[in-house]
């Protein structure tokens, strides 16, 4: 049977939601499932870098792609909760870029090794500053633990297609109500 192109429609409360629902499937087939908390953190990351004007910076006057390894290092010389914020941005925008962008940061001069290493750092920073239990570590603890797990997640969220049951491939159709948010289709 000859596949046809066909559009899948989505329809969900939020994109949040459609991310967590793809990651909560693949999360179930891992080997090494990672907690809720972990695919719930995550799928809010992916639903902020849907808006993609959360991947550039405003830097001496030009929208340019954030430089997160200068980030990283400024951020020691800021207010706690300022610093909290930057180390934030860098962690969420290194796991975005892991999980979308893997092949073509692996042709690059700075391969997805430093991304992850990056983003690894800002939330072990930040699982150091944050409020947390003796017992538990907070979020920003299991991501910086589950980072490669979850940028492999995204990857693989990534690149499944959507499929109907006939065997159909089809693109994606996003209803959101939410005019600031992705519109793809």
């Amino acid at each position: 049977m000859e596949k046809r192109m066909a559009t899948k429609i989505i329809c969900q409360t939020s994109l949040q939601a459609y991310f967590l629902d793809r990651l909560v499937e693949i999360n179930q087939k891992s080997v090494k499932p990672l907690l809720p908390e972990v695919l719930l953190y995550s799928s809010q990351v992916l639903d902020t870098f849907s808006d993609p004007q959360n991947i550039f910076e405003v830097y001496e006057g030009k929208k340019t792609v954030k430089i997160l390894g200068l980030k990283l290092l400024e951020s020691e010389k800021l207010p706690k909760n300022k610093r909290k914020k930057t180390l934030m941005d860098i962690g969420d925008t290194a796991l975005f870029i892991c999980g979308f962008f893997h092949e073509s940061l692996n042709r690059k001069l700075f391969q997805i090794r430093y991304y992850h290493d990056l983003g690894k750092r800002a939330y072990n920073k930040l699982d150091g500053i944050s409020s947390k239990s003796h017992k538990m570590p907070s979020i920003f603890g299991l991501m910086a633990y589950s980072f490669d797990n979850i940028t492999d997640m995204i990857t693989i969220l990534s690149k499944t297609p959507c499929t109907s049951d006939d065997e159909i491939t089809g693109t994606i159709s996003y209803m959101i109500n939410d005019k600031n948010k992705l519109k793809a289709s």
